[in-house]
């Protein structure tokens, strides 16, 4: 790998599909009492969807191609759940004619065309289910989850009505409690709210039999994260406690946290030079960037390590770790710069002993990443090496 960057130039991705099978495998195992549907969004790279297909993964799709894919790898369509809330004639005509049955929406205009081109459809209505208070620990507002998608919980019967009366078959409801969520807590409140638009439909002499809990479940980007098996432990105890015995169908929809720590992004230090209007900032140019390796993921952490003469082994890069830097690839945008923990592209700390040709460590990169690259300034992608030890 290291002859690979430093002798051919090249950014690398390196994914292990032993540790995204581990994670997937947690998944079955502690949610032994969900249905299981993994966001193709978040683990479209293609030996990790290919492993997930081998392995009999459900799927989550939001659009068109996320179909295609799945059909390609010979993907039945009693696997798949398409979520997204706003889909065009377009959309739902060809979903129909692949026999795709379960469907989202959150809206009366995505309900008409559904009645139009999917008449009789089974629909899950989504509804807003999150704290506000929440928000300290997720990335809500960045990712539009608290405002884009999902009806108020006051207003979900009413919509719930308007489907019926269109001829559709509204079977129960979907939510999401906020990306890289680190409250296990945070779904108690949802199925709690969720389970109150239960009973007012029932009162009602309706009949809903599936919870779709969504995605967010967080990738282990550092130590603080809780155990699967806490999130798994706490969703059981607020189903319990919500619905007692009478359980209705549970759906997850989890993505990053199957992927993403399944990818490293490798690349290497370019230049180093004083900031523009703080000398204190060094601007860190690396070969990777946020376009070119497409570094968006949220939580990722980045390391500097150098090679020794024969570049045979690596170390960390030693030094004092006070030295704050802007990191940025080599397109020329003010916008190039990777996007870490904070969801934010802000000076990071890097060793002040850190030389040209050092080479720099991004983790978390299995989910999203690779699948957003880009050619922008003609810059190549990063080449994809995959380690499987199954």
């Amino acid at each position: 790998l290291v002859t690979r960057v430093l002798g051919q130039g090249e950014d690398i991705r390196v994914i292990d599909l032993d540790i995204a099978r581990r994670n997937f495998q947690a998944f079955q195992r502690y949610f032994d009492f969900a249905d299981v549907h993994v966001a193709v969004k978040a683990v479209s790279e293609p030996h990790i969807f290919g492993m997930l297909v081998d392995a009999g993964a459900k799927f989550e799709i939001a659009t068109l191609g996320e179909m295609t894919m799945c059909q390609e790898q010979g993907v039945s369509a009693d696997r798949l759940l398409c979520s997204h809330p706003a889909k065009d004639r377009f959309e739902i005509e060809r979903f129909v004619q692949a026999e795709v049955k379960l469907f989202v929406s959150d809206n009366l205009m995505d309900l008409r065309l559904m009645a139009k081109c999917a008449p009789g459809a089974r629909v899950l209505i989504r509804i807003q289910a999150h704290r506000s208070e929440a928000h300290h620990a997720t990335l809500l507002d960045q990712a539009g989850f608290d405002s884009r998608f999902g009806i108020a919980v006051e207003d979900a019967q009413t919509l719930i009505a308007e489907a019926v009366n269109l001829g559709l078959k509204p079977v129960g409801l979907a939510l999401h409690v906020g990306v890289q969520q680190h409250e296990p807590q945070a779904w108690s409140y949802a199925i709690a709210m969720a389970a109150k638009v239960f009973s007012g439909v029932a009162a009602s002499g309706g009949n809903m039999e599936i919870l779709d809990l969504g995605g967010g479940f967080p990738a282990a980007f550092h130590p603080g994260i809780p155990r699967l098996e806490v999130y798994a432990q706490t969703i059981r105890q607020a189903l319990h406690g919500a619905f007692g015995s009478a359980l209705p169908k549970i759906v997850l929809e989890p993505g990053r946290s199957i992927g993403a720590m399944a990818g490293i992004t490798i690349g290497r230090v370019v230049n180093i030079k004083p900031g523009p209007h703080d000398p204190d900032i060094r601007v860190l140019t690396l070969f990777t960037g946020r376009f070119s390796a497409c570094l968006f993921g949220i939580g990722m952490g980045v390391s500097f390590l150098r090679p020794d003469a024969r570049n045979t082994e690596l170390n960390r890069v030693t030094g004092d770790f006070e030295l704050k830097a802007h990191l940025y690839g080599k397109v020329l945008s003010e916008a190039d710069q990777p996007t870490m923990a904070s969801g934010q592209a802000n000076a990071v700390t890097v060793p002040d002993t850190l030389e040209v040709d050092d080479l720099v460590v991004f983790t978390g990169t299995g989910a999203y990443t690779g699948e957003l690259f880009t050619h922008m300034c003609s810059k190549s992608v990063p080449h994809t090496i995959v380690f499987d030890q199954f």
